[in-house]
């Protein structure tokens, strides 16, 4: 539309560029999901209302560059089952479409592992890495039994594999703050940690959580 010397572009006076309308519809097409992974860190991944469970996995596998991906997948709370009283926990289904199995908001998934293996006949150290985070999280959140005698002993090798070698001078202050093994734990198990991280001494992140995870 033109009015003397001028010009109007009605499209762009009332925002109908073609390219905003082309990202709109994009965008329409595409929803995204938070996943939650085990060091405590999150990413919000964008993917199309019809993609399936696979395809949000392998994002999420190349985001971790996982090379042993079997052993993992997504976990999301589910309120489609009629039979249960309240909503549970369900295995992303990798070969149904994701807006079917989780319906509605929040889209939040959180990375798990699936399948255990002996943690020796792994061949990635990083797949071991993720055993020894999962194992953790399962004993601290109470939904692994793990006795006293053995709580000491878990813990400190997850803090040598967290701080390093003890050293009294600089890890006192907020030693701590890193010592999470138990819902309830008591000083008396502190000190015992303590004794104990100091026979780890030299230890990488890596031999101390497979000693970890040998227990």
């Amino acid at each position: 539309m033109r009015f003397g010397t001028g010009s109007y572009n009605v499209r762009h006076s009332e925002g109908l560029n073609p390219e905003t309308l082309k990202k709109s519809s994009e965008n329409k097409n595409k929803f995204k999901c938070t996943v939650y992974f085990l060091d405590c860190t999150e990413r919000v991944f964008e993917i199309d209302k019809s993609s399936i469970g696979l395809e949000l996995l392998e994002k999420v596998f190349d985001h971790l560059e996982l090379i042993e991906k079997d052993f993992f997948s997504l976990q999301f709370l589910s309120f489609l089952d009629s039979e249960a009283e309240h909503p549970r926990m369900k295995w992303l289904d990798p070969k149904k479409s994701i807006k079917k199995q989780m319906v509605c908001h929040p889209f939040d998934l959180y990375f798990k592992v699936k399948f255990y293996a002996d943690p020796i006949k792994l061949c990635e150290e990083y797949t071991r890495y993720h055993f020894f985070l999962q194992v953790k999280k399962d004993i601290t959140e109470g939904r692994l039994f793990c006795p006293d005698s053995s709580a000491a002993l878990l813990a400190s090798y997850s803090v040598q594999s967290e701080l390093g070698d003890y050293n009294s001078e600089e890890q006192d202050e907020t030693y701590s703050e890193h010592i999470k093994i138990l819902p309830n734990q008591s000083d008396t198990l502190i000190e015992n940690v303590k004794s104990l991280h100091q026979l780890h001494h030299g230890q990488s992140p890596a031999q101390a959580e497979a000693n970890f995870l040998d227990q």
